[in-house]
């Protein structure tokens, strides 16, 4: 669903935080009671499938299967006018309530806009709803659907947010003639004012038009509008046209682009994005206990069928400008056990049971489903070591990195893992003082749910970073710091494994290469997506964000942020004694405040038993 918002400055009032809050915890509560009756119902047997929706403006009244959830991500370029122009990388997740009933998350993930005054970066608005779907098409009727969200005003108000909470509503129909597939949405929007009390409103219509062009490729056309918000925001009308192809019943990818018709309409609008339904999260919750709903795949547009369906910023000078570099901030450099939210990768075998033996076998033969930049949630197995060696280099900044990490089971008990990470490298900025060593960071992690065999893992981290790197020539932090992650893995199904990860770092005495001393901290976000083509070859897709303080001078520190996306691939060489070799190479490309950075990334694994296990 199309998201405006209008171009006002305004502050986050009590009033708008009390609103904000009350709306979110009514449609929160109200998920959860659903969500726990429709457990009970054939929802857990429902097989996940994508409902797709992108790259329409318009929404149809199809539902997400009941119990399945759904991400939907797209990358964005937008021309406003002749001077200004906006990139926004956005999405959420849509969930299956009830048969008839889904939830919906989206949020503005990373915002930039360039005009006369300038580039600007942040974060957008969240939106929560609901869609329920009242009737379903018959042969004369079209179906019809209403859509409710709610605007939480979390995003920068420098790029567009009101700053306050705003409503949208959509009285929804779909319609299915002959090899056409018709939405139309009407789309009231009650608008908060800024620096007033009260809403400001309009009205947006849109018209989608789904026409297959193959059994996957799916061609779309819309016309779009909304009226005048007020005196400073006129109504627009638009055209897009797009293309979605199902690459996997689970899987669609999508690209269009739009351009305005009307004076005051953006002048053109161009975008990807992908569509994937994750799972049906009932099922794992409480797994049922029939096969139920088959596997026959949803078509490239979801008829609204006659039966009910079952369910970064400007860097300091102290800053050398790359991820892996640590000088005077709490970007960690490419030492802890994964920084691997900061490229120190590392590759998992796990020997498991044979209940999925397409996925998990009895032999040492596949790769784990870690990622390069993402932290995996499974710990070393019993009595296996790892030795890990990555390097990285960077063409603008001219900065490269070497790791070497080694991981261990704890004795006894491989819940409890220990491992530590040193470093080389030479930022680009002190080329001329030579390579050198980084910080130590010694990690310990704890197995708290799941391992290589199940759905869903989650291993905790804790790591001490050592300063031992000079932060004269931007080598290190200069002082001790703490850092947590938490990864949590999720396997999709045969072929498909994501990892995501929330960390933040502290050190409490930084230094920069001035000199300067301060207090520091950061936090990262990251996630993957691994592709299983074969058991011993992987594609990936990582994306990563940091965002950290820099020391720019005497207790004075700035915010600066990276963001990079990665793919890449690896594959695995087997040898009968238990050794596995993994090499692997991604090419991680700046967006955002990374915007024109771009890299190599070498990865090198040997991991092999170090003591005879017990039958």
């Amino acid at each position: 669903m199309y998201k405006r918002s209008s171009q006002q400055d305004s502050q986050h009032t009590p009033e708008s935080i009390r609103g904000r809050h009350s709306f979110i915890v009514i449609l929160l509560l109200c998920c959860l009671a659903v969500s726990v009756k429709a457990q009970e119902s054939p929802c857990g047997n429902a097989t996940a499938a994508s409902v797709v929706s992108r790259p329409a403006i318009a929404s149809a009244t199809d539902v997400t299967q009941c119990g399945v959830a759904e991400l939907e991500y797209g990358v964005e370029r937008q021309w406003v006018g002749a001077s200004s122009q906006r990139t926004d990388f956005s999405g959420g997740v849509r969930f299956g309530l009830a048969p008839n009933l889904d939830f919906h998350w989206f949020a503005g993930n990373f915002l930039s806009v360039t005009d006369t005054a300038g580039n600007r970066t942040g974060y957008g608005d969240n939106w929560l709803g609901l869609k329920y779907r009242f009737l379903p098409q018959t042969k004369r009727r079209p179906s019809f659907g209403l859509l409710y969200q709610v605007k939480a005003p979390t995003g920068d108000l420098l790029l567009g947010s009101t700053g306050k909470v705003d409503h949208q509503f959509a009285a929804l129909l779909s319609k299915d003639i002959k090899k056409f597939h018709f939405d139309f949405n009407v789309i009231p929007q009650l608008i908060g004012r800024t620096g007033a009390s009260g809403f400001d409103h309009n009205v947006g219509y849109a018209w989608a038009t789904w026409l297959p062009v193959t059994k996957r490729l799916t061609l779309v056309m819309e016309p779009y509008g909304f009226t005048s918000l007020n005196d400073t925001t006129p109504g627009f009308a638009s055209a897009m046209a797009g293309f979605s192809f199902r690459a996997h019943r689970q899987v669609y990818l999508d690209t269009g682009f739009d351009a305005g018709i009307s004076h005051f309409a953006p002048h053109k609008r161009v975008y990807v994005g992908v569509t994937y339904a994750i799972g049906n999260i009932y099922s794992w919750i409480r797994p049922s206990q029939s096969t139920g709903v088959s596997n026959k795949e949803v078509s490239q547009k979801p008829k609204s069928s006659t039966a009910m369906p079952e369910p970064e910023t400007r860097q300091p000078e102290t800053t050398v400008g790359s991820p892996l570099i640590n000088t005077g901030s709490v970007e960690s450099s490419g030492l802890t056990e994964s920084t691997r939210n900061e490229w120190v990768p590392v590759e998992k075998q796990k020997q498991v049971t044979s209940k999925e033996p397409d996925i998990q076998k009895t032999e040492a033969s596949e790769i784990e489903d870690n990622s390069f930049l993402i932290e995996e949630a499974y710990n070393q197995e019993f009595g296996v070591v790892q030795h890990i060696s990555t390097f990285t280099r960077f063409w603008n900044s001219k900065d490269w990195i070497y790791t070497f990490t080694q991981e261990w089971p704890a004795p006894g008990d491989p819940r409890h893992q220990l491992s530590y990470t040193v470093a080389a490298l030479q930022p680009g900025a002190y080329a001329s003082a030579g390579p050198g060593s980084g910080d130590v960071a010694l990690n310990y992690r704890y197995q708290l749910l799941g391992n290589g065999e199940t759905r869903i893992a989650f291993s905790p981290r804790l790591t001490l970073l050592l300063p031992l790197g000079d932060p004269s020539f931007g080598r290190g932090s200069g002082g001790t710091g703490i850092q947590t992650n938490l990864p949590l893995s999720v396997k999709l199904d045969r072929r498909f494994v994501t990892h995501w990860n929330a960390g933040a770092t502290a050190v409490p005495h930084a230094n920069n290469a001035a000199g300067d001393r301060g207090s520091a901290i950061g936090y990262n976000l990251g996630s993957s997506v691994i592709w299983l083509v074969h058991p011993r070859f992987n594609v990936m897709l990582e994306g990563l964000f940091n965002s950290a303080e820099q020391i720019v001078a005497r207790d004075k520190t700035e915010w600066s942020n990276s963001l990079y996306l990665s793919p890449g691939i690896r594959w695995a060489h087997n040898f009968k004694n238990g050794l596995q070799i993994v090499p692997g190479i991604a090419a991680p490309i700046g967006a955002g405040p990374s915007t024109g950075e771009k890299g190599v990334f070498l990865y090198l694994s040997f991991e092999h038993p170090f003591r005879k296990l017990h039958e």
